[in-house]
């Protein structure tokens, strides 16, 4: 489930030694003696002839991580996305990663499709056809696993298609997380939930427009086309208007747009979130934090 593939031999027989060594060590410390390891390992992997420039199955947490996880490519798709390492929840590590594994193959155009079009139309060439996913891990704590997964799709329409993904799971049982399923009697405090959004999305992409250094239109010097018809109340709708992912200090909340360049990002600290969250749920835990 783990994925765990090795550049040769010797990067295989190194990692499973670390790992009976430092069982009784803690995470921490395993985390920092991997990362050493792993980039000894690109010295052996250049000496087996083979790169290891793009290994994905090296160890990728950051600092403040308290869970193992990497990077892995799926063999048929390409995407790359992480899967977690949890020894002592066996369930919820095959849970998690199984969920990770179905995503990673449906990005991908279709087989069939690419053939009918590149039959049907001269000008298609199966070179035309393109899928990309870039996943970042946002958040990956003993409780709370979060990434962000942006996709770029050219798979036989007019135009190509952008997309953000927020993908949460709890980490107790495996299961991902919807953005419902962070707050208590969500139906009821959605609207408020959502204008704090609105609010700190405006205010960060409001900083953006100040920031650059192309000025806006002539005919609208104090408006944001992206804000102006785009980041509306009135069109909001769960599951498909917010991307969220956890991240050390609050949510990380995008809004979904047709361009990645109006594609606004806040991070709304936990404190403005606690009075909403589910008691119990993952919210409350990583606020208490």
């Amino acid at each position: 489930d783990f994925g765990e593939r090795s550049c040769c031999n010797a990067h295989s027989q190194v990692n499973s030694q670390l790992y009976r060594i430092l069982q009784s060590m803690s995470s921490n410390l395993v985390v920092s003696v991997l990362q050493l390891v792993t980039c000894a390992v690109i010295g052996v992997g250049f000496l087996c002839g083979t790169s290891t420039a793009r290994d994905h199955n090296q160890v990728e947490n950051a600092a403040d991580d308290s869970v193992t996880y990497r990077m892995v490519e799926h063999p048929e798709s390409g995407a790359t996305l992480p899967r977690v390492h949890l020894e002592e929840h066996p369930h919820v590590q095959r849970r998690v990663n199984r969920t990770l594994d179905s995503m990673a193959a449906e990005f991908q155009c279709s087989e069939s499709r690419i053939e009918r079009l590149v039959e049907k139309y001269d000008y298609m060439e199966h070179d035309d056809f393109e899928y990309d996913a870039d996943a970042e891990v946002t958040h990956a704590s003993d409780q709370v696993f979060s990434l962000f997964i942006d996709t770029y799709v050219v798979c036989g329409g007019p135009n190509p298609s952008y997309d953000v993904i927020g993908v949460t799971f709890d980490l107790r049982s495996g299961r991902r997380l919807a953005l419902s399923d962070l707050f208590g009697n969500f139906k009821k405090r959605q609207s408020q939930i959502f204008a704090l959004f609105v609010e700190e999305l405006r205010t960060a992409r409001l900083k953006v427009v100040r920031d650059a250094d192309t000025p806006p239109a002539e005919e609208s010097p104090n408006q944001d086309d992206c804000l102006q018809h785009e980041l509306t109340i009135g069109h909001m709708r769960e599951p498909y208007y917010f991307d969220i992912a956890f991240a050390r200090k609050g949510l990380r909340v995008k809004a979904d747009h047709a361009s990645p360049a109006c594609e606004p990002e806040a991070t709304v600290r936990y404190r403005r979130l606690k009075q909403w969250a589910r008691p119990g749920g993952a919210l409350q835990m990583a606020g208490a934090k």
